[in-house]
């Protein structure tokens, strides 16, 4: 009976035994499910960063842009500017020609 008992008490050991094995499994395995939430939050904190990047880099695009319009407009002024002016200029010419010819009558009258 004594070796019975003891038998019993050896097999209740290497149940406790393998409950605390399974406990310890079971532990391991929420171990590995927290890395593996880590590393997805770790991924998505990288996406947040490229999406914050992309988005850095596309408001720069957008000001530049913005300037390259602006620079446009600028010229295209400059350009009116300058038509503007040289029309003014050949309208100058012909004035002072017309002038001219004005002149050169008139004091062709007079010399008649």
């Amino acid at each position: 009976i004594i070796k019975k008992n003891d038998q019993i008490e050896e097999h209740h050991t290497q149940i406790d035994q393998s409950e605390q094995h399974r406990t310890q499994i079971d532990q391991s395995e929420q171990h590995r499910t927290q890395i593996d939430q880590s590393e997805q939050h770790r991924t998505q904190i990288d996406q947040s960063e490229q999406h914050r990047t992309q988005a850095d880099r596309s408001d720069e695009y957008h000001t530049q842009l913005e300037s390259a319009e602006q620079h446009r407009t600028q010229l295209e002024s400059t350009e009116q500017h300058r038509t503007q002016a040289d029309r003014s200029g050949e309208y100058h010419t012909q004035l002072d020609q017309s002038e001219q010819f004005i002149v050169q009558n008139f004091n062709a009258g007079i010399s008649m």
